[in-house]
């Protein structure tokens, strides 16, 4: 059967799970190791797939590499934070989630979809992008096809 996940509507054809821990940008790495990790792990291995929302620039420093060293954790999503660059400016952090195996579920603005195509493999790469116009997004989606089309 599948599922929805909550607040991010996206769907699996099984059963997935959204954890996260946004308290996270406000400790250090051992800390983060020593009491939110246990805790987590504990939490996926009683879930099929799992995705971590990871909110935020410090939280993105501190723990991605832990995160990414995590065999039951399935996917990312990023968010980049109100103030931050946008999502095309986080490339090189991208790229790193997609070759640990990990999914990512990115918010984007219609300006990133290019570099972000262009950059990133498709496979596990949910763009959760937004367009001002039905013309303009059926536009954003032929770009997006025609870049992995001809990659």
């Amino acid at each position: 059967t599948g599922s929805m996940g909550g607040w991010m509507g996206v769907y699996h054809d099984q059963d997935w799970y959204l954890t996260s821990c946004d308290f996270s940008c406000l400790v250090s790495p051992d800390t983060y190791k020593e009491f939110i990790l246990p805790e987590l792990e504990a939490e996926l291995n009683h879930v099929g797939h799992s995705i971590y929302h990871l909110d935020g620039p410090d939280a993105l420093t501190y723990h991605l590499d832990t995160l990414l060293s995590i065999p039951q954790l399935n996917g990312i999503q990023w968010v980049y934070g109100a103030g931050s660059p946008p999502a095309r400016e986080w490339i090189p952090q991208l790229q790193k989630m997609q070759a640990a195996g990990k999914m990512i579920h990115i918010d984007v603005g219609p300006e990133d979809i290019k570099p972000l195509c262009e950059n990133l493999n498709p496979e596990g790469l949910i763009l959760n992008a937004w367009a001002p116009d039905p013309d303009t997004g059926r536009n954003l989606i032929k770009m997006a096809e025609d870049i992995y089309r001809n990659k």
